[in-house]
This record gives structure tokens, C-alpha cells and sequence, in this order.
């Protein structure tokens, strides 16, 4: 199976959105909320990792993705 490599950003930033959406939606109807984020990239030669433990509780994708990325 070949790799893709994503070099685009808005296609990265798309992407992980896609899977904050999901992951959150899981931890909703699982009545679930989390304060750490651990977010974790590794490529064949790199690896970059960070976390962040926030004071309240994330509830929604949106404001989870903004905490990442913006």
C-alpha cells in the first residue's frame, strides 16, 4: 500500500478536523468530556508529539480544534 504525503496544510487542517469531529462525537454518546489533549505525528524519519491540559472540560469538536490549531 503506497503512503500519501500530505503537504498541503488546509488539506492536513481538513483532515484533522475530520477526525477531531468524529473522535468527539464518540466521547458525546458515550457521555464523555476530556481536559488533556495529546496530539502525535510520526513520519518515516520524524516524530513530533504535545499535550495540554486545560482547566475545564471540551465538549465540542469546534472549540477542541480551535484549542489545537489556532
Amino acid at each position: 500500500c503506497a503512503r500519501k504525503t500530505w503537504d498541503d496544510e488546509r488539506t492536513i487542517k481538513q483532515l484533522l478536523y475530520n477526525l477531531t469531529y468524529e473522535a468527539m462525537t464518540k466521547a458525546r454518546k458515550m457521555g464523555l468530556a476530556g481536559r488533556l489533549i495529546y496530539l502525535g505525528f510520526r513520519g518515516d524519519e520524524q516524530r513530533w508529539s504535545k499535550h495540554l491540559t486545560l482547566g475545564h472540560y471540551v465538549f465540542h469538536s469546534q472549540e477542541l480544534f480551535d484549542i489545537m490549531f489556532i
